[in-house]
């Protein structure tokens, strides 16, 4: 089964970090993916785990970490929320 649930992180956040620890804590599949600043200020480069990436526009992180679950239709943006996430909604 494919995975709905997509992590946005940068590197050296450890707000970043405790996310990854509670959803592997709560059991939840999910891919991660690193993002980094693109050559211009409108752009975030995301590295996918096999190590290609792609150009978004960086208006589409609104903040790290960022969970967007697919399957839900929501994105939960920032530890807080990426912890209820985790510790209250159905796997």
């Amino acid at each position: 089964m494919e995975t709905t649930r997509f992590l946005y992180i940068q590197h050296g956040c450890e707000l970043c970090q405790e996310a990854q620890l509670e959803l592997d804590a709560a059991d939840l599949d999910y891919t991660a993916f690193y993002v980094t600043a693109g050559e211009r200020p409108d752009e975030a480069i995301v590295w996918n785990p096999d190590g290609t990436h792609e150009v978004l526009p960086r208006e589409r992180f609104e903040g790290f970490p960022m969970l967007a679950d697919v399957g839900l239709g929501l994105r939960f943006i920032g530890l807080p929320a990426i912890v209820q996430r985790a510790r209250l909604l159905p796997a």
